[in-house]
């Protein structure tokens, strides 16, 4: 049998976690894409829909962390 014993050195889980508190880290981050011929990007392997009027042009979007959105220059 062994004895456990408490870490002195771990950290302790937070007693409350904000599930989008990711969201402010990378607010005002920045990604240049090419506009697919379906008029869509893919960031981090999540395709996201702009607008197929768009196709083969490149576009830069920032991430609004605010508004839960990309804004798309």
């Amino acid at each position: 049998m062994s004895l456990i014993l408490p870490c002195r050195n771990c950290r302790r889980a937070p007693s409350q976690v904000d599930p989008d508190r990711w969201r402010a880290r990378v607010d005002g981050q920045a990604f240049a894409r090419k506009v697919d011929v379906h008029g869509c990007v893919q960031i981090d392997l999540q395709s996201y829909y702009i607008k197929q009027q768009l196709s083969g042009q490149h576009v830069v979007l920032f991430v609004n962390a605010q508004d839960r959105a990309f804004d798309v220059w």
